[in-house]
């Protein structure tokens, strides 16, 4: 697999990752979802598709900026991916916080011994099989189609590895959010945060994020929307705050 080496959030994280046209790389939405995930105490974190491991990276690096203890378990269904994760976490000196396993969503388990976890956080593949044109490339199709796992899948295994009350996070494209609560709702994630992710004032919103609790009483937050760019055509300080230790 072809790669790269980036300087990430400011040059915090320099990191290996699949070049263009040959796997998932960092987006803005990896960055927001990073900023989004609350970090407080002691915390056992699962990160359900880890792909390059960065996500996990940048959570532990904010973690440790605002005073907690974050350790990571993160798990993805292609090798190849897994052992760029191992070596981006070896280059950043995280060995004794951060785990990366090659194994399938569908095999999480209530009794697997790395459970019950804290936190759950997902960036998933976005679309659904045929909806659109996959990548001939494998990888490529896997990280933006759905092809291993359906939505309904990630929420009824990450509420079985989720202690009660443990929080899960997600990224999403908005055409989708309905259908997101949803069946997060019937697997007992309750949503509870929300927030909408606009290109711009006057756009409509790209994504969301959400926070979800596993068994919580009903209540949802709407927040403040997020705007990526502002009517200048500049970067928003809420864009600019998640590049930042502290997140939202």
């Amino acid at each position: 697999m072809k790669s790269t080496f980036d300087d990430l959030l400011w040059g915090r994280l320099r990191a290996e990752q699949p070049a263009e046209g040959f796997g998932p790389r960092v987006t803005v939405d990896t960055i927001l979802l990073g900023a989004f995930v609350r970090l407080k105490g002691n915390l056992k974190a699962l990160e359900v598709g880890c792909a390059h491991g960065i996500l996990s990276l940048m959570l532990i690096q904010r973690a440790r900026a605002l005073g907690a203890n974050l350790r990571v378990v993160g798990i993805d269904i292609q090798p190849q991916l897994v052992e760029m994760a191992m070596r981006n976490r070896d280059l950043h000196v995280m060995t004794d916080q951060v785990r990366f396993i090659p194994m399938d969503l569908m095999e999480l388990k209530g009794s697997w011994e790395e459970a019950p976890f804290d936190l759950v956080v997902c960036n998933p593949p976005y679309e659904d099989p045929g909806s659109g044109r996959p990548s001939p490339r494998g990888p490529v199709a896997l990280a933006v189609h759905r092809m291993s796992f359906t939505l309904e899948d990630l929420f009824l295994r990450s509420g079985k590895v989720l202690r009660p009350k443990g929080r899960f996070f997600m990224v999403m494209r908005s055409h989708r959010m309905g259908e997101c609560l949803d069946l997060m709702r019937r697997h007992r994630l309750e949503p509870k945060r929300l927030r909408m992710v606009h290109p711009k004032p006057g756009r409509a919103a790209s994504v969301f994020l959400v926070e979800a609790i596993k068994g919580a009483r009903a209540g949802l937050v709407v927040e403040s929307p997020l705007f990526i760019h502002g009517p200048d055509g500049e970067y928003t300080p809420d864009l600019l705050r998640a590049y930042g230790t502290e997140g939202f």
